[in-house]
């Protein structure tokens, strides 16, 4: 069961050490020649380009319609980026294809156009989704939406760096805009009061409604079967077989809030260092 991103994504990252070997880390992955495997499936893009072509023939508002419009953005900026990530060029699509069209024989779409287009449609999306507070239940507002940018925006910005191509100060620019309006948009990390270990409560609630602290969540509810992905990967599946690796615990900061590298509290005879 692949039902989160995240936490799966992590098995293809230097957070994870697998008994099996991995493509991606590795660098011999190649895009996938069938459709739908590896990740080169576009059936969701098609969908979300039938709403776009489609979505002003409903009798509904501007506002009503352009707030769904936003939610759709949001979701095919998020599936380009997953995309862009495993296999940089990518075809852009913006309408649904048939078994005669020309595009499907056509080249991919150059990784640099791809991420305009995506923050291009990204910010049409942070325009348009309500504010935070105001969206309805489980339903995606501009806060989770300018967070997507963040996530994107450093992500490309230092994958061009570190690959000395054009424009990725750019990018980080607009990962560190989108992190200042969220910051003002009044989150504040959240108490857990008479708690041993919050790191861990936070992590294990069957709600976050009124969180300070978290931006989108997902509501535990057995009688809708909404469960939690990160439970089941880390107590039940041992498909991949993996495990923590030193660089992930690294990343962690020291209880003085500081990384290992300047925090006086890091014993590094500890690993042998």
């Amino acid at each position: 069961m692949n039902a989160s991103k995240i936490v799966y994504g992590d098995v293809i990252s230097d957070n994870m050490a697998s008994v099996n070997f991995m493509a991606v880390p590795a660098n011999t992955y190649n895009v996938p020649t069938g459709s739908g495997s590896g990740g080169w499936n576009f059936s969701d893009i098609r969908r979300l380009n039938i709403f776009i072509n489609n979505y002003q023939k409903v009798n509904a508002s501007d506002a009503v319609k352009n707030l769904y419009l936003g939610e759709v953005y949001f979701f095919k900026a998020w599936d380009y980026f997953e995309k862009v990530k495993l296999f940089g060029d990518v075809p852009w699509l913006n309408t649904e294809l048939n078994v005669t069209s020309p595009e499907l024989k056509a080249p991919r779409t150059p990784r640099a156009e791809v991420m305009d287009s995506v923050m291009d449609i990204l910010d049409k999306a942070i325009g348009w989704l309500p504010n935070k507070g105001s969206e309805q239940a489980g339903r995606i507002n501009k806060n989770a939406a300018l967070h997507l940018k963040a996530r994107i925006g450093l992500h490309e910005g230092t994958f061009r760096k570190y690959h000395n191509l054009p424009n990725g100060e750019k990018f980080l620019r607009y990962a560190a805009d989108a992190c200042e309006k969220i910051m003002a948009a009044g989150y504040t990390i959240y108490k857990y009061t008479g708690v041993t270990d919050p790191y861990n409560k936070f992590f294990a609630q069957y709600s976050y409604s009124g969180n300070t602290e978290v931006i989108l969540w997902r509501e535990y509810s057995e009688t809708l079967q909404m469960g939690s992905a990160f439970s089941r990967y880390y107590t039940q599946n041992l498909r991949h077989q993996i495990s923590l690796t030193r660089n992930l615990i690294d990343e962690y900061l020291c209880t003085d809030g500081l990384p290992i590298s300047t925090s006086p509290l890091f014993n590094s005879a500890d690993r042998g260092l």
